[in-house]
């Protein structure tokens, strides 16, 4: 598929609809369509995630295992970034679930706007990555 539209159109497009789809999750009262939307916005950042591993890989065919392990590392890496800043945004003040293992509501409250600050995060940084990719010419 890169072939005919370019990895940096299809990480773009893909950048995008993770970013609609996040928007849309937050959007409804119902869990149903929280899950849906979550999980396309899930689909396609994975289609992000695997164009750079695919492009360094062709660039370094010797190496494919390192340079494979790098870029699994850094998303590795961003994941656990990410878990700590959404953690800080949600719950700041860092407060416990009550005797029905709930958390307040001024914690419920707040993960509406910390998907859609992480939205704005990712599109973003995907963005941006996508305008370095580069696939190799043969």
């Amino acid at each position: 598929m890169s072939s005919y539209l370019g990895s940096r159109t299809i990480v773009f497009t893909s950048s995008l609809l993770v970013f609609l789809f996040l928007q849309l999750s937050v959007q409804f009262n119902s869990f149903s369509l929280f899950v849906l939307f979550y999980s396309l916005a899930s689909f396609f950042q994975g289609c992000i995630y695997l164009y750079p591993i695919y492009i360094s890989m062709n660039y370094y065919p010797r190496y494919k295992g390192l340079v494979c392990g790098i870029c699994m590392g850094v998303f590795g890496l961003s994941s656990v970034i990410l878990q700590t800043v959404s953690i800080f945004i949600i719950n700041p003040l860092n407060l416990q679930v009550d005797h029905n293992k709930m958390y307040p509501l001024e914690v419920v409250d707040r993960f509406p706007s910390a998907i859609k600050f992480l939205s704005y995060y990712c599109l973003l940084f995907f963005i941006t990555g996508s305008l370095f990719l580069k696939s190799k010419k043969n």
